[in-house]
């Protein structure tokens, strides 16, 4: 049995009801009254959260959900009130987010995680009322099939119903993407600058990805000439080009650093890698980049290199998940492709960055879960369009 739930007595079930029921209040009260969105929508989100919670309590009892080795750090925290010195520093705003969530989870590990549930569902909350910007009839459906597809989401069950932080990061994703809907229709940055300064604090992995891209995003938006704005995107990417040359590699910036930067990874990474690349060119790894694009969205399947998958179930599902939403977005046509073409280029990129150096196989399913919540935006507007045609021709 995981080793956090060893230490749970029976009058602690008691304790969990309570919140959950606290809990499930604050989701219908915030996410009706607070983030204005339809019944239908809250009731699936309240449902998510009590799956979540119910699956943490049978799991208790009968111990069936996959361990998740970073779930003992997070333990730890919350219990002790101690920061781990051998944990990455990624997990230093965590830990100090775990102090106050300590105290109010009674520096229980199963509370804590019901928080990190209750963050979750507000955070997509707040993303399914902010991200959507369309008609309100199709508004309301599209706030509907969201809510729907973060409810089957199995990479969210995997990752959100244990002792991780992969809750706080899709919150700051969350908070993130709506500040690059409404930067670009209302002109407001606030929320890009508090998402993105939340994504670089939680996982400062991301900083390839979201300093560039918030940085043109500012610039596109603010009112200047067209050589000044082209000079200034000219000189971001220049920018990071020397991040990478100067702070990243701290060598010659050519295919082979690169090819060696991702490979040594591989040393300590256990059998669930990918195999080494090879670059001698740049030619070499525009040639491998589809590759490793399509093995960053459909792992655990072996795209680019062979490996045994039959026992990753939830990873499994979670590629067919990737793969429906992929098919509802190529459905969507031009109309849904156009509204929606600030997040799928922010996806291109990420997809394009990550993939070049992910190298774990299920992690993959793990690191992928920002990518997967922008997806979701348009594959949801396909939906929400075939809805409210079935909904405007039904005569009851």
């Amino acid at each position: 049995m995981k080793e956090y739930l060893l230490e749970i007595l029976w009058y602690d079930y008691l304790i969990y009801l309570i919140y959950i029921v606290f809990f499930s209040y604050l989701i219908d009260r915030i996410g009706r009254v607070g983030f204005g969105l339809s019944a239908r929508t809250t009731r699936i989100t309240m449902l998510t959260f009590l799956l979540y919670c119910a699956c943490i309590i049978a799991d208790s009892l009968f111990d069936f959900m996959p361990f998740m080795p970073d779930t003992h750090l997070y333990s730890y925290m919350i219990t002790t009130g101690l920061y781990p010195e051998t944990s990455s520093v990624n997990v230093l705003a965590i830990y100090y987010l775990s102090i106050g969530i300590g105290i109010l989870c009674l520096n229980s590990p199963v509370i804590f995680t019901f928080f990190n549930i209750l963050f979750y569902i507000l955070g997509m909350q707040f993303f399914i009322s902010g991200c959507i910007i369309t008609r309100e009839k199709r508004k309301e459906a599209q706030q509907y099939v969201m809510s729907l597809f973060l409810l089957l989401w199995p990479a969210a069950f995997m990752y959100i119903a244990v002792p991780l932080r992969e809750a706080y990061i899709l919150l700051a994703m969350g908070i993130y993407l709506t500040g690059v809907v409404r930067l670009l229709h209302v002109g407001k940055a606030f929320h890009l600058l508090v998402g993105a300064l939340l994504l670089l604090l939680l996982r400062m992995q991301l900083l390839i990805a979201v300093i560039p891209v918030t940085a043109v995003l500012l610039i596109w938006k603010r009112p200047m000439a067209t050589w000044l704005r082209a000079a200034a995107v000219a000189g971001i990417a220049i920018a990071a080009v020397l991040f990478l040359r100067f702070l990243v590699l701290g060598e010659s910036f050519s295919p082979e650093a690169l090819a060696q930067l991702r490979n040594d990874y591989l040393v300590d990474a256990g059998t669930q890698t990918y195999g080494n690349v090879y670059w001698q060119t740049y030619g070499d790894m525009l040639l491998d980049i589809p590759f490793l694009v399509l093995q960053f969205l459909l792992s655990p399947l072996p795209v680019f290199s062979a490996h045994d998958f039959s026992d990753m179930t939830f990873a499994t599902l979670d590629m067919v998940f990737v793969v429906v939403l992929l098919l509802l977005i190529a459905a969507g046509g031009p109309s849904v492709w156009s509204k929606n073409k600030a997040y799928l280029l922010f996806a291109l990129v990420f997809a394009v960055i990550f993939a070049l150096y992910e190298f774990h196989i299920t992690g993959a399913v793990r690191h992928r879960m920002p990518l997967v919540l922008m997806l979701m935006v348009p594959a949801s507007a396909t939906v929400a369009g075939w809805l409210n045609k079935r909904w405007d021709n039904d005569p009851s």
